[in-house]
C-alpha cells in the first residue's frame, strides 16, 4: 500500500491562515463605528456629543469622547499565545493586555475580556490591509437577553430591596462595619487621601516613615559611596577597583537599609507623635536626630572595618576558576617548552637505540637511565617557576619504562625500528605521568598554598614565577597571569585600608545625609499633618456631601461648611486622633441631617441605584443594533 499525505481541513487551513495573518502584523484602529436605534438613549460607548440625546444611526471613531490620534496610533497586537496587547508608539515598552481572541472557523472570531465574551464575524482584505470585526444584535442576542433577564430577576426576587435592606441594617447596627465604613468616608472626605486619610497617630507614623524611606533610598547611596570609595582605592593600590568597590558599597548600603528600616523608622517616629500638632519644628529635629544617631551607630569604624576587610580578603583572593585559569596557562608554557613528545623522544631515542644489543637482563639499567634524563627535565622546570613542585611517581615510571623496553626487544626491528618505538613510549610517558591535568592541578596547588602562606614569604616566591613566565610567554600572556598572581601579594593593609575606607564613607555619607538634609525633607512631612486648611477641606466636604440628591434640596452648603470647619477647628485644638469620628458623628447625628438621612431613606437609596444600573443596561442593550471594527496594518 502507498501512503499520501492527507488534505488538509479547508476550516482548519483558513484558521490557521488567519491566525498567521494576525500574528504576523501589527495593527492599528483605522474606524470604530456604532450603529444604534433610539435618538434619547447613548451608545454603549462613550461618544462626544455634546447633548444626552444623540441622534439615531451611525456613530464613527471622530464621535468619541477620546483622542482620536491617540486611538490611531496605539499598535494592537495578536500573539501567537492568543493574547491581544496594545502598546504606545512612542512607548512601545509599555504593553498592556486587554483580551483574548480564538478564531472559530473561516468567518467567526471570538473575543473575550474581564467584561465580556462575544463573538465577531471577520473579514480579510488584503487589498486594503484590513480586517474588519463585525457585531450585530441578532449575534450579541444572548449578552442583551442576559441584560433583559438580570432586570427581571431582580424585579421578580426584590434583590435589591434584600441587599439594601442587609447594607443598612449593618451600616447602623454593627460596630465593625461602622468602622469600616468609617474608613471609607476618611477617604471620601480627603478626596485622594492627601491629609486626613493618615491622622490616625499609627498611619501617621507610618506614613512618615515610608516617605523617609523613599527619601533616603532616592538618595542614591549605592552610587555615591562607589564613586568615594573607588577615589580612596585608587590612591591606596593600583589595581582596577571597580570591584571591590561595588561590593563594599553595596553591603554598606544593605547595612543603612536594614539599620533604617520602614519599620525601624515607624517606632522611631511614633513615639514623638503627640509633639507634631503641637510642635512640627521641634518633633522634626528631634526625629531628625534620632536618625542621625542611627546613621552615626550604623556607620561607626568598627561596622565598616568589619565590611571592607571581608570584601578587600576576599578580593585578594582568587577563586578557583581564576586559579585554574593561570595554572593552565602556566601549563600550556611548560609543555610548549618542555614536556612535549618531541623532548621526551629526542631524550630517549639514543637510549631505546640500545635495546636490540642489551642483554634482557640488563632492561633495568636502561629504564634507570630513560627516568633520570626525565627527572633532570622535571628539575629544570621546578627551578625555572619558584611555586611549581612537579612530582611524577618516578619509581613507577622506571618501572613502566623496563616493561616497554622488554616488551619491545624482539620486535623492535619488525615494529618500524628505534624511531617508532621511541615515539611510542613517548607518548605513552606523557599521558600516564605528566599529562597535562597532572601538570595543571600540580601548579593550581602551589598557586593556592601561596595564599595561605605568610605575605612575607609568598612576595618573592611569587615575584620569582612571574619573572619565569615574563622569559617564556608572550606580552598577553605574562600580563593576564601577572596580574591574577600580583593580586595576592598586593601590598596593601587590610586593616589600614579599612580604616582609610570607614573614614572615607563616614564624610561621605554625612556629607549625604545630615542634620540639615533630614530636617529640610522631614519638616514638610511633619508640618502637613499639624496645619490642616479648614476651610479649604470643609468646603470640599461640603461640596462632595452637597452632591447626594436627597441633600441637595434641603442643605444650604455654607451651613455645612461652617459646622464641619467648626468641627476641624475645635479638633485641632485638642489634638487630630478624634476628627474622622468626630466628623462622622456630627454630619450623621447632627440637627442639621436628623430629618434627611434615615436608615429608610439609606436603604431606599442603595435599592433604587441597583435597580437604576440594571435598567440603564438593559436599556443601552436593547438599543444596539450593529458595531464594526476596522484593523489595518501597514
Amino acid at each position: 500500500m502507498i501512503g499520501c499525505e492527507q488534505p488538509m481541513d479547508p476550516v482548519i487551513e483558513d484558521v490557521q491562515n488567519t491566525k498567521s495573518i494576525l500574528n504576523e502584523h501589527r495593527w492599528y484602529l483605522n474606524n470604530f463605528e456604532v450603529v444604534t436605534k433610539s435618538d434619547d438613549i447613548a451608545p454603549p460607548i462613550l461618544w462626544g456629543a455634546q447633548s444626552d440625546v444623540l441622534n439615531q444611526g451611525h456613530y464613527d471613531l471622530d464621535d468619541m469622547v477620546y483622542n482620536t490620534d491617540d486611538m490611531r496610533s496605539t499598535i494592537h497586537e495578536f500573539t501567537v499565545d492568543r493574547d491581544i496587547t496594545t502598546t504606545n508608539e512612542e512607548l512601545d515598552f509599555l504593553t498592556d493586555s486587554i483580551g483574548r481572541y480564538l478564531i472559530i472557523n473561516s468567518n467567526t472570531i471570538r473575543i473575550t475580556n474581564s467584561a465580556i465574551n462575544l463573538n465577531y464575524q471577520y473579514k480579510y482584505n488584503e487589498e486594503l490591509k484590513h480586517f474588519t470585526l463585525h457585531v450585530d444584535e441578532d449575534i450579541a442576542s444572548s449578552v442583551i437577553q442576559s441584560a433583559n433577564d438580570k432586570l427581571m430577576k431582580y424585579v421578580a426576587n426584590g434583590t435589591p430591596d434584600k441587599i439594601a435592606g442587609l447594607i443598612t441594617t449593618l451600616l447602623y447596627h454593627n460596630e465593625t462595619i461602622q468602622r469600616i465604613i468609617n474608613d471609607a468616608i476618611v477617604g471620601w472626605i480627603a478626596g485622594k487621601g492627601e491629609f486626613i486619610e493618615h491622622l490616625p497617630p499609627e498611619e501617621t507614623a507610618d506614613k512618615i516613615a515610608e516617605e523617609l524611606f523613599n527619601y533616603l533610598e532616592s538618595l542614591g547611596l549605592e552610587e555615591k559611596l562607589s564613586e568615594v570609595i573607588q577615589q580612596e582605592l585608587d590612591k591606596i593600590t593600583d589595581i582596577d577597583a571597580e570591584e571591590v568597590t561595588q561590593k563594599i558599597s553595596t553591603e554598606i548600603v544593605e547595612l543603612i537599609h536594614d539599620g533604617l528600616s520602614k519599620d525601624n523608622l515607624y517606632n522611631l517616629i511614633y513615639p514623638s507623635l503627640d509633639q507634631i500638632v503641637a510642635s512640627p519644628e521641634e518633633s522634626s529635629e528631634k526625629i531628625t536626630g534620632a536618625i542621625m544617631s542611627i546613621i552615626g551607630k550604623i556607620l561607626s569604624e568598627d561596622n565598616i572595618n568589619a565590611i571592607s576587610t571581608k570584601i578587600w580578603t576576599e578580593f585578594t583572593t582568587l577563586n578557583e576558576e581564576t586559579i585554574n585559569d593561570v595554572s593552565d596557562k602556566i601549563t600550556v608554557l611548560i609543555e610548549d617548552k618542555w614536556i612535549n613528545e618531541d623532548n621526551f623522544y629526542s631524550l630517549l631515542f639514543p637510549i631505546i637505540e640500545k635495546i636490540e644489543d642489551t642483554s634482557i637482563l640488563k632492561m633495568g639499567e636502561l629504564a634507570k637511565e630513560a627516568t633520570v634524563k626525565i627527572e633532570e627535565i622535571i628539575n629544570v622546570i621546578n627551578n625555572t617557576f619558584d611555586g611549581v613542585n612537579l612530582e611524577p611517581d618516578y619509581t613507577s615510571m622506571e618501572s613502566t619504562l623496563k616493561t616497554a623496553f622488554i616488551a619491545a626487544k624482539p620486535v623492535i626491528s619488525l615494529n618500524g625500528g628505534a624511531e617508532k618505538t621511541t615515539q611510542e613510549i613517548s607518548t605513552l610517558i606523557k599521558n600516564q605521568f605528566l599529562n597535562h591535568d597532572f601538570i595543571q592541578k600540580t601548579i593550581a596547588g602551589g598557586i593556592t598554598s601561596l595564599q595561605e602562606i605568610d605575605h612575607e614569604k609568598a612576595v618573592p616566591v611569587i615575584n620569582n614565577l612571574i619573572n619565569a613566565v615574563g622569559e617564556v610567554a608572550s606580552p598577553v600572556v605574562y600580563d593576564f597571569i601577572s596580574s591574577k598572581l600580583l593580586i595576592i601579594i598586593e601590598d596593601t593593609d587590610a586593616e589600614y585600608l579599612s580604616f582609610k575606607i570607614a573614614k572615607t564613607i563616614n564624610e561621605a555619607i554625612t556629607g549625604i545625609i545630615n542634620d540639615e538634609s533630614v530636617y529640610q525633607f522631614l519638616y514638610p512631612v511633619v508640618d502637613s499633618f499639624a496645619n490642616l486648611n479648614t476651610k479649604l477641606i470643609s468646603d470640599k466636604i461640603a461640596n462632595m456631601v452637597f452632591e447626594l440628591d436627597i441633600i441637595k434640596d434641603n442643605i444650604n452648603p455654607e451651613k455645612v461648611s461652617d459646622l464641619i470647619q467648626g468641627v476641624l477647628i475645635n479638633i485641632q485644638e485638642t489634638g487630630v486622633e478624634n476628627i474622622v469620628q468626630a466628623l462622622i458623628t456630627q454630619i450623621a447625628q447632627g440637627d442639621l441631617f436628623k430629618e434627611i438621612i434615615t436608615e429608610d431613606r439609606v436603604s431606599l437609596i442603595i435599592s433604587l441605584y441597583l435597580y437604576n444600573a440594571a435598567y440603564q443596561d438593559m436599556k443601552v442593550a436593547n438599543n444596539f443594533t450593529s458595531a464594526t471594527i476596522t484593523l489595518e496594518h501597514k
